[in-house]
């Protein structure tokens, strides 16, 4: 059996497999057994990274193991952890057959998944955070459905926020089997305006594809999984659908959404950059066009078709910098004490970059822009980029401010609605936005 040799104290704990892995641990769902019967199941690895998280650490594996999916295995990453996190994991290790702990310095959550998804046996992969939990017991039933009856590489289900001890019905992603995944907007519905995409939880992956495209999480300060998921679907990925709830998200004070970080711009940057490495990657890789294209006409066309799909996978390094602009100057100004200065030192710091610069510029000529379908983003897209290619920051400034003074995220995000009633634009995209997104 393979060892993890990362642990701080020494030598890695990790549970092996037992024996009664592939003995059912609960009745599989229905609909499943009675298609393919029982033992036709594909394994599914439940991937939790842990980092003292003893609070709420027996909510979440205990709803893991009560899914009614009946072929599944735990693995939890323990990331130098201080508090009993490291106790509770190693009991359900010692109680369950298909628990296993696995021990790494403390690196990060990155780490901890891609350890789990190193030493993960399932056929699907299943991220869920250790102070997060499923919502019933179908959850994984659910998401494997969709994902094989689509033959689709990602399962994207809804999900619940945890909200003052109450679960709110966060996010409906409004996607189903006829929607257009290859477009522009849904990109940017997807990823940003409403933000479902984005995240690593609340979606099961088809193993093999991150396998066969090298996909991993990145070493990010913050928004490691939304760089991951934008190498999923610049690299193709096929996507299926679930209107079910299968999460249940769990904002808590140490949330890093909520907390200030210097040089956030950074970040942002190396993202945008990190994108368009992959994009033109997948310009030169040929597996996507290769499938769509016969084998007698996949050397012919491969050069012209993936140079459509590079430019249009463009919008999303240009996107995350719009949005990472907005996103930096509420941090800086919400640290500053309310300065409207704070606000234009983070515009004109953008505008140091030449590539923030080429992108603003694109935008306000209509580029990635046109393409976008809610006219109230697009007005915005517009309006903020050429006021940036125009260099007129203070009158940006000032239209920020008053963006934040009406709190204008939280009307746009779950919980804003439930507080403030708003319904403009597109609910069932407009859930959650990109500035909330990560703990």
């Amino acid at each position: 059996m393979r060892q993890n040799t990362c642990s701080p104290k020494g030598k890695a704990h990790v549970a092996e497999h037992a024996p009664s892995l592939h003995p059912r641990l609960g009745p599989p769902t229905p609909s499943l057994a009675i298609e393919r019967g029982e033992r036709n199941m594909k394994m599914v690895s439940v991937i939790v990274p842990v980092c003292n998280a003893g609070a709420y650490l027996k909510q979440c594996v205990d709803s893991i193991l009560s899914q009614e999916y009946g072929n599944l295995e735990v693995l939890l990453v323990e990331n130098g952890s201080v508090d009993e996190s490291p106790r509770i994991c190693m009991e359900y290790a010692g109680a369950h057959g298909n628990v296993r702990m696995l021990r790494q310095q403390k690196r990060g959550a990155y780490a901890a998944r891609n350890l789990g998804m190193e030493r993960a046996s399932g056929a699907y992969l299943l991220f869920v955070d250790a102070d997060d939990f499923l919502p019933d017991e179908k959850a994984v039933a659910t998401l494997v459905e969709a994902l094989e009856r689509t033959r689709a590489d990602i399962a994207v289900g809804n999900y619940l926020r945890l909200w003052e001890g109450q679960q709110i019905e966060a996010n409906r992603h409004g996607f189903g089997d006829g929607t257009d995944t290859d477009s522009l907007d849904f990109r940017f519905q997807g990823f940003f305006s409403g933000g479902v995409l984005a995240y690593v939880w609340a979606k099961l992956y088809r193993r093999s594809f991150l396998e066969q495209h090298a996909i991993r999480l990145q070493p990010l300060r913050y928004a490691e999984d939304k760089m991951f998921n934008f190498e999923c679907c610049m690299w193709g990925a096929r996507y299926a659908f679930a209107k079910e709830n299968v999460y249940v998200y769990r904002k808590t004070p140490d949330s890093l959404s909520a907390k200030y970080r210097k040089h956030f711009d950074r970040t942002w940057m190396a993202i945008a950059a990190r994108t368009e490495r992959v994009r033109k990657q997948a310009v030169k890789g040929g597996s996507q066009c290769n499938a769509r294209q016969g084998e007698k006409y996949a050397i012919k066309e491969s050069s012209k078709c993936y140079a459509r799909q590079g430019e249009k996978y463009a919008d999303l390094s240009v996107h995350t910098v719009f949005f990472a602009v907005f996103f930096d100057a509420k941090q800086e100004y919400g640290h500053s004490g309310g300065r409207l200065m704070a606000i234009y030192r983070t515009l004109t710091k953008y505008a140091g970059y030449p590539f923030a610069r080429k992108c603003f510029w694109q935008m306000a000529h209509g580029t990635y822009v046109r393409e976008v379908r809610q006219p109230l983003w697009r007005m915005m897209l517009w309006c903020f980029s050429m006021g940036m290619t125009l260099h007129f920051y203070a009158p940006l400034a000032l239209m920020i401010r008053l963006l934040i003074g009406c709190k204008i995220d939280e009307r746009l995000s779950s919980t804003g609605k439930k507080r403030f009633g708003t319904t403009w634009g597109n609910t069932s995209y407009h859930s959650r936005p990109f500035l909330n997104e990560d703990k």
